[in-house]
């Protein structure tokens, strides 16, 4: 899904810039914070605006794109659901 700046008017332009490359590179606080060296609530803070980090903006900037494993993957058949699985199982 593109990245839709819906309320980046009023952030300054390297934190909008560097919130439209993580959105658009498919990256979620709580992955990339680890690889960021920082917790989820300063990248997320960060990102809004409500925290100053040049180091994390930049940081932010040379993230690639975010691999695509198979759990971020959603499941298409409902009965490959291990919570469904679970559910047919004791049927």
């Amino acid at each position: 899904m593109p990245y839709a700046p819906t309320n980046d008017l009023h952030l300054p332009r390297p934190v909008a810039q560097a919130r439209r490359h993580f959105y658009e590179a498919g990256w979620s606080y709580r992955a990339a914070a680890p690889l960021l060296g920082v917790c989820y609530q300063h990248l997320c803070q960060v990102l809004r605006g409500e925290r100053q980090s040049r180091r994390l903006l930049a940081a932010i900037a040379a993230l690639p794109k975010r691999p695509i494993t198979q759990h971020s993957q959603p499941t298409l058949d409902p009965a490959a659901s291990p919570v469904n699985a679970r559910d047919h199982a004791s049927r």
